[in-house]
């Protein structure tokens, strides 16, 4: 309506107004007219309500707007026409309203006329339905696994805040993108995707996947979504991050292989007690747990550490090192492990003997017995590889490796002792021996003598003739 409008007939007006549910008034700053259903609604009759000014029906949340709303439109303003607020009962309950109004002149003064639509009961609804849909929200954000729906076309369509976070993203920046292009950095579907599996079966479907994109391995679970009719129109993806529970069994992988390395080198190498045998159980057992290409070994021969043994090439030319300036000599003098991930960048010299082998990464291991090094493993890489997550493990074999070396050099030595008191015994028993040879001839020919001796002085006697002295030879 506009300012020209009027109302025209009083009882046409008045069998519309006071047959309908809708609540109708007409106001200036007080109310003029109000219908039964005004007074259904707020409990006040028409003549209750002529006391009071428009707004005073009006909530406090929303009072200030409507009488603001109001009097702009009695002056001829164009406020909102439709829109909803609380108001106050007679009996001081609260209702909400959805209310419309228009400008009109009446009896010869601008008024407005008014209707309104209780709509409590929808705004708790709402309200029901606002809270649920917070409550959901809340609940879906409050997951730490990262959540999220795609469509049939892979198309992200609501998605966690672990996700958002995950990505460290937008909420709009990540809905309508696919998931495989933020997962993955592809332009198409991943072959091994939970989601294409998912899809095809209708079934849930797992795996565990890397992802380069995010650095991070996760456990996803993906579950298809039917709608009413039974068609698969997307699934729900629950991905777990399980990069630190891989690295913990990597780690523990990792931890029971060296165990075994160390345990077999230990056993294998004390069962002989044999140099020659220790050089290559550990040769063969630390190429195979470390993947080393070269493998040298140098025990101690005086001053100077001498080639015992090696593997991974067919001539190794240097025989020796001392302590000095490679990889193999500053350890002996340092008496710790040195390595280097790029020999490129090392300030420490390789030997030229090992330059020409190609090696790119290098540890060398003293094996140190009471302060002294005893012995010098050389391992060389052809790759670079990480050495630093091998130290505190190579510490340890270094450790067990120098003791059981230990050992076998003074097991070495004493056999040798042994062998130089053998021969020094088989020595003197041929030395005895020659002697007890000496003497049984001696007796033989003192025995021959005194048969002589006998004979002559029974001749002597046979003749007549006194022996001049006794035998020197008779027995007492």
């Amino acid at each position: 309506m506009n300012e020209t409008s009027s109302i025209t007939s009083d009882n046409l007006f008045k069998v519309i107004a006071e047959t309908t549910s809708t609540c109708i008034f007409i106001t200036a700053e007080r109310f003029i007219y109000v219908n039964p259903a005004f007074e259904k609604l707020t409990g006040y009759s028409l003549k209750e309500a002529q006391e009071l000014e428009f707004y005073n029906l009006v909530h406090p949340d929303h009072r200030e707007m409507v009488k603001q709303r109001g009097l702009a439109r009695l002056r001829g303003d164009n406020p909102p026409k439709n829109y909803s607020f609380k108001i106050i009962t007679k009996d001081g309950s609260i209702k909400w309203v959805d209310f419309s109004a228009d400008r009109i002149i009446y009896q010869g003064s601008p008024a407005i006329i008014g209707t309104a639509y209780d709509i409590t009961e929808l705004k708790k609804t709402e309200e029901v339905l606002k809270n649920s849909k917070k409550q959901w929200e809340l609940t879906f954000d409050s997951i730490s696994d990262m959540v999220s729906v795609q469509d049939c076309d892979f198309n992200i369509i609501k998605a966690n805040k672990s996700f958002r976070e995950t990505f460290n993203l937008p909420f709009e920046k990540i809905i309508g993108r696919k998931c495989y292009e933020l997962f993955h950095g592809l332009n198409q579907p991943w072959p091994d995707c939970p989601h294409v599996t998912a899809l095809k079966t209708g079934k849930p479907s797992t795996k565990e996947i890397r992802y380069k994109n995010i650095d991070k391995t996760l456990l996803v679970t993906v579950s298809p979504i039917y709608d009413s009719k039974g068609k698969i129109v997307g699934g729900v993806h629950f991905a777990k991050d399980i990069t630190e529970l891989k690295k913990v069994q990597n780690e523990l992988a990792t931890k029971a292989e060296q165990l075994r390395v160390l345990n077999s080198i230990t056993t294998r190498a004390q069962e002989s007690l044999d140099i020659k045998s220790f050089a290559s159980v550990v040769l063969n057992e630390v190429r195979a747990l470390l993947g080393a290409d070269v493998i040298k070994f140098f025990i101690r021969e005086g001053n100077t550490f001498r080639l015992t043994d090696y593997i991974g090439a067919e001539h190794i030319p240097t025989e020796e090192v001392k302590p000095g300036k490679c990889f193999c000599g500053r350890a002996l003098s340092e008496k710790r492990i040195i390595f280097a991930e790029d020999l490129q960048s090392s300030s420490i010299e390789l030997l030229s003997a090992c330059k020409v082998l190609g090696m790119v990464s290098f540890i060398s291991i003293p094996l140190i017995r009471e302060e002294n090094p005893i012995a010098v493993v050389g391992i060389g890489f052809k790759r670079r590889v990480n050495i630093e997550k091998w130290y505190g493990f190579l510490e340890t074999l270094a450790a067990e490796l120098a003791l059981i070396l230990y050992n076998a050099i003074l097991y070495e030595q004493v056999k040798r002792h042994a062998n130089e008191l053998e021969e020094r015994v088989k020595e003197r028993t041929k030395e005895l021996q020659k002697a007890v040879n000496l003497m049984a001839g001696r007796e033989v020919r003192m025995a021959e003598l005194k048969e002589v001796i006998k004979k002559l002085r029974a001749q002597l006697l046979e003749a007549g003739l006194e022996p001049l002295y006794d035998d020197p030879l008779k027995e007492i």
